[in-house]
């Protein structure tokens, strides 16, 4: 596997394709490749004598690599469908503002050579969308929008560990070594069990917390991180970080609960750049480390958008506990996650009307047109009440 480059540039679609490669499936891939290669080459017999295996056994090879290669390309449509990858590309030329690429589009999109990242559609006019760049979630153009209403557990779940370039690379490391404490159940890396996560952590600081097990004790000698530990612990740093840096920028803001008076604040962004924090990522609490012991300062904490522009919403900082901010939670607009129904709406209307809804519909034929989309895409499908309120509240979009 390549070692990870700029994710926040976004990956071409190849090099997006390996590094979600499960490790057995891009295994197999490479070794059918080889052999395929191997196959096609003529082998030197003597002096000026070669042997060809026959055409049968060349083009057999050749099956056997493109379906092994059609498990690892599936695999990346796959992630982009179900947004775990998220892809822009310039539709109207190589020249053109690249947009983003909707999920459902995967369905009917192809991409027909290896060394571009262009893709088409596989029906209708089958036009082309140039230079298609994959992102990482939190490196998404609209990745605080997908923060939104998330609290700081499912951030990390989300945007981190279930990271498909992490996951990926986080099998091969389970596969050799283990951690699937780590990886699958979100524990710190370290000597003990343990969901405090260091906020400033760094890939060499994972990697060398990989190398001791839990069952050796701290004078045991660290062992040298394997190649496979240390991509993975690159992945999870750069991850980790990102999501951090979405806090100290106000790319997302968090509201919590002061541990020592209760009281629910805006969370000042000036916080995440302190040294010595560390996240409880099951319980979405921000701590600080005394002595080696993890103190809980903010409790509970949720990530949002403009939950409110008033300096005095913001607590201070840690050290000065007698003046809290009084403003409640209630006081707060917390968001509000998308309803099932709702989502489902969007979705359908993107899909049927890219370019907006036309003017002048009728409602009724509006409205069967989209749970008709709906039905046939397996989504939820909302009354016409329902349909109808989404128009209203989001008249100003169409």
């Amino acid at each position: 596997m390549t070692v990870q480059s700029d994710a926040s540039r976004g990956w071409s679609i190849a090099e997006a394709i390996e590094r979600a490669a499960l490790p057995n499936q891009w295994d197999e891939w490479i070794a059918a490749k080889a052999e395929w290669t191997k196959a096609s080459t003529p082998m030197p017999a003597g002096p000026a004598a070669f042997i060809t295996r026959s055409p049968r056994e060349i083009e057999r090879r050749r099956i056997a690599a493109n379906v092994a290669f059609k498990k690892v390309r599936d695999n990346l449509w796959k992630l982009l469908e179900a947004e775990r990858f998220v892809a822009t590309g310039s539709r109207e030329g190589p020249a053109t503002q690249p947009s983003t690429i909707h999920s459902l589009a995967w369905k009917s999109l192809v991409w027909p050579r290896t060394e571009n990242s262009i893709v088409r559609e596989r029906y209708g006019a089958k036009a082309k969308i140039y230079n298609v760049r994959v992102f990482p979630l939190i490196y998404a153009p609209d990745a605080a929008n997908r923060l939104n209403g998330l609290s700081l557990a499912e951030a990390f779940r989300r945007f981190v560990l279930d990271d498909p370039e992490v996951v990926a690379l986080g099998e091969r490391v389970m596969r050799n070594e283990g951690h699937e404490s780590v990886f699958r159940e979100g524990q710190a890396p370290g000597f003990f069990a343990d969901f405090h996560w260091p906020l400033d952590a760094s890939a060499d600081d994972l990697a060398a917390s990989l190398c001791q097990a839990p069952a050796f004790g701290p004078e045991t000698p660290l062992r040298k991180p394997s190649i496979q530990v240390l991509a993975a612990a690159k992945a999870l740093a750069n991850r980790w970080s990102a999501l951090r840096r979405s806090l100290v920028r106000g790319d997302v803001e968090a509201l919590g609960t002061f541990a020592q008076t209760g009281v629910s604040a805006k969370i000042s962004r000036t916080q995440w750049t302190r040294d010595g924090l560390l996240v409880h990522v099951r319980n979405s609490d921000l701590c600080e480390a005394d002595e080696g012991k993890p103190i809980t300062r903010w409790t509970g904490i949720t990530l949002g958008i403009n939950f409110g522009t008033s300096d005095n919403i913001a607590a201070p900082d840690f050290a000065s506990h007698s003046s809290i901010a009084s403003q409640t939670a209630r006081e707060l607009a917390v968001p509000k996650r998308r309803s099932a129904q709702r989502e489902s709406i969007e979705q359908a209307v993107r899909a049927i009307w890219p370019n907006g809804v036309p003017k002048g519909i009728m409602a009724g034929k509006r409205n069967q047109q989209i749970t008709n989309w709906q039905r046939q895409n397996r989504l939820v499908v909302p009354s016409d009440k329902t349909i109808d309120r989404y128009f209203r509240e989001a008249k100003s979009r169409f």
